[in-house]
């Protein structure tokens, strides 16, 4: 049940005993989530749900292989019955409250999606966006930011990297493994990495001083540069996620 919950969640679509319903109302979609035995139902609305979403990976966490199932164990679930108790929990509903997400909040939600390509390039093209304050500083007229306009270049990209994987982790499930992370960051790096050194060569050539030969070779280094670097990055996330070091039973 427990299993097939969460395809019902990460599709927004019925599936077997779980049914889930949605209706448009005033431009906002409320969902209505029931399991079978189970007369209650879940009420979330469009914001609250990748909220909800985030909730149940994270408190409701699995573990599926191919030959093994693990389950981590929740309150919510009663072990005499078949009923997940979904909507039991009150803490669920009242924690979920529309008038209190921040603008913030409804902000991440809106540009993030579940394709992780797609989510990606939103967050990278937020990113660019930062970062014109360093790109065209440092490029156009007679400042130069030298090792200043460096690191703040690199903490800004670190910044919206770290936005990035983690907007992701919460709206929607999950398993940390270090694929998954490495796509999300290798993506990342590649797309801030390219858009920077094209705007660069974009610039350049409105100066006069365009190179076409010396332009490739910045976007083919800083590729190389953005995989290095995502592979040690992500190495430091899935670690820290619980990658192989916290193992729950």
């Amino acid at each position: 049940m427990l299993n097939k919950l969460t395809r019902a969640i990460n599709k927004k679509k019925s599936y077997k005993e779980i049914t889930l319903k949605k209706e448009k109302q005033n431009d906002r979609i409320t969902y209505f989530i029931t399991e079978q035995d189970n007369s209650v139902i879940l009420q979330l609305n469009d914001y609250q749900y990748p909220e909800f979403s985030g909730y149940f990976t994270e408190h409701y966490a699995q573990d599926i292989s191919k030959n093994n199932t693990n389950f981590i164990k929740s309150p919510a679930r009663n072990n005499n019955s078949r009923s997940l108790g979904i909507a039991s929990n009150k803490n669920i509903i009242t924690n979920y409250n529309y008038d209190e997400v921040k603008s913030l909040w409804a902000f991440l939600i809106k540009i993030s999606s579940r394709n992780k390509l797609k989510h990606t390039l939103t967050y990278s093209l937020v990113a660019l966006l930062v970062l014109q304050l360093v790109i065209i500083l440092g490029n156009v007229g007679k400042v130069r930011l030298g090792d200043f306009g460096t690191y703040t270049m690199f903490a800004l990209m670190l910044l919206f990297w770290y936005v990035n994987i983690w907007t992701y982790t919460k709206f929607y499930s999950m398993n940390n493994s270090y694929w998954e992370i490495f796509r999300l960051t290798a993506y990342y790096f590649s797309l801030v990495w390219l858009f920077s050194f094209l705007e660069v060569g974009i610039i350049d050539y409105f100066q006069g001083k365009f190179n076409v030969w010396f332009s490739l070779l910045l976007v083919f280094l800083g590729q190389v540069a953005a995989i290095l670097i995502s592979l040690f990055t992500t190495a430091i996330t899935y670690f820290i996620r619980g990658g192989k070091v916290v193992t729950e039973e």
